[in-house]
């Protein structure tokens, strides 16, 4: 590539960015824009004026195994964050002249779902929450019966369930498709047997309880 100015010749050729007056890098876009901090994830970096040699921070992070694939794309992996939230992105050319996207990238934690596990009657309810991940979340039936509602949470149990108990899986999945599972135990309807009972005076009838939830007294 021809400069123009006081440079000849190839890129390769110069001794630095600023013998050939560039001007500073830019940066429009980075994909994808979030990430675990744990760090590893692969991004695309796309703006101008990108040069061999120069090195990228996202929220105050460096990024590893930098390329420049073209002068206006350059690759990296994540460095690990020891918080989340969203941080600018920074590429510097060797010259010292840098480019910023602010607020560019959001690292996040694991996505979590509470509760983790809960037991109920049936035509009981109970309400899921989610949390870290990338908001916005929703909420949907992996296995089992009942339902639940995508935007709130709200789990509803059957009205009626095969044998003593049944199980159901619900899952929360945040806005860039991770996911938190949680487990349900779900009980039959509460009855006591015999329902009614005729006796004579000084004898005796043992109750015994079914479905509901056990811990009977």
């Amino acid at each position: 590539k021809t400069k123009s100015g006081n440079c000849t010749g190839s890129f390769g050729a110069f001794k630095t960015l600023t013998d050939c007056n560039e001007t500073a890098p830019t940066i429009t876009s980075i994909l994808p824009a979030s990430g675990h901090v744990s760090g590893g994830t692969a991004v695309t970096l796309s703006g101008t004026k990108f040069f061999s040699g120069a090195t990228v921070k996202i929220a105050s992070v460096a990024c590893d195994t930098v390329a420049i694939v073209s002068e206006t794309a350059a690759t990296c992996k994540t460095g690990k964050s020891t918080t989340a939230g969203a941080g600018d992105v920074i590429l510097t050319n060797s010259d010292g002249q840098l480019g910023t996207l602010s607020g560019g990238y959001t690292y996040y934690n694991s996505l979590a779902i509470a509760p983790t596990g809960y037991t109920l009657a049936v035509s009981k309810s109970v309400t899921f929450s989610a949390s870290a991940g990338m908001p916005t979340y929703s909420y949907g039936l992996v296995s089992g019966s009942g339902s639940i509602a995508a935007a709130t949470g709200i789990y509803t149990a059957p009205s009626s369930i095969s044998g003593a108990t049944a199980a159901a899986v619900v899952r929360a999945t945040d806005s860039v498709g991770n996911t938190s599972d949680a487990t349900l135990t779900i009980h039959g309807t509460f009855a006591i047997s015999p329902a009614a009972y005729t006796l004579a005076v000084g004898n005796s009838i043992t109750f015994s309880a079914s479905g509901g939830m056990t811990g009977y007294s």
